[in-house]
């Protein structure tokens, strides 16, 4: 079953729980070495950053600067991916998809709108992420989520069998007209910004719905109470013994 089959899927049992950044481990987040402790899990999916290098590279990494991560000075974009590579484990969106597509496992890909400030890098990423998800066939596992709404739209126009969501404003009813506009399919946002009515609102006009980050049990009753399709955990095998 694909994660888009696995969301429709009325009989599933809600909310799907997804790895953030893949999890908290002893291997660094956003890497695939993390991603396959998750093999076995029952996990469906893990949500990943993407970031453009120097060399206009996607890669996965969460952070604008290196330093704190890393020791690196400055930021992901001024380096080419190998000056990354002698430096510190990071990935690419592309190898990433490979090994998601041949293990199963889905992707919830956020693009961090402090990383597409200018029209040429929202372009590149854009029409980057789309060709990959053409490329491995990846449209039914996977979707694009930013604030960055012009980015979603360059998504948008390049293939529009890509499903979209938004990290929404803060005024609903702007963020339901986005949706509309976009074509978008998921609603994202903190739990703590949500509520039961808005959640069966969104519900009713055909949409899902995403509540993150979800680290206790206390935040998984509060996901279930208000009817979220799905969350991302850090800690997402223990997050599935509450259910």
């Amino acid at each position: 079953m694909t994660l888009m089959e696995l969301l429709k899927d009325p009989t599933a049992k809600r909310p799907v729980i997804g790895g953030h950044r893949g999890h908290q481990s002893d291997l660094r987040e956003n890497t695939i070495r993390n991603f396959t402790q998750l093999l076995g899990t029952g996990i469906p999916y893990v949500e990943i950053d993407v970031q453009l290098t120097r060399d206009d590279r996607l890669v996965i990494f969460h952070d604008e600067y290196l330093e704190a991560a890393t020791g690196l000075p400055g930021k992901v974009r001024e380096y080419a991916l190998e000056q990354l590579r002698k430096n510190f484990e990071i990935d690419t969106v592309e190898d990433s998809i490979r090994w998601c597509r041949e293990n199963q496992m889905g992707i919830a890909f956020e693009l961090k709108s402090h990383c597409l400030k200018t029209p040429e890098e929202r372009r590149t990423i854009g029409s980057g992420l789309s060709a990959l998800i053409g490329q491995f066939d990846f449209h039914k596992n996977c979707f694009v989520f930013s604030k960055s709404y012009e980015t979603l739209e360059l998504i948008r126009e390049a293939d529009a069998d890509i499903l979209l969501g938004i990290i929404p404003p803060k005024d609903t009813e702007k963020a339901l007209l986005l949706m509309e506009q976009l074509k978008a399919d998921i609603y994202l946002d903190y739990l703590d910004a949500m509520s039961k009515p808005l959640v069966q609102k969104l519900h009713a006009a055909g949409y899902l719905v995403d509540g993150s980050v979800v680290n206790t049990e206390k935040a998984y009753r509060q996901a279930v109470f208000l009817g979220v399709d799905m969350i991302e955990s850090d800690y997402p095998a223990k997050i599935k013994l509450f259910r």
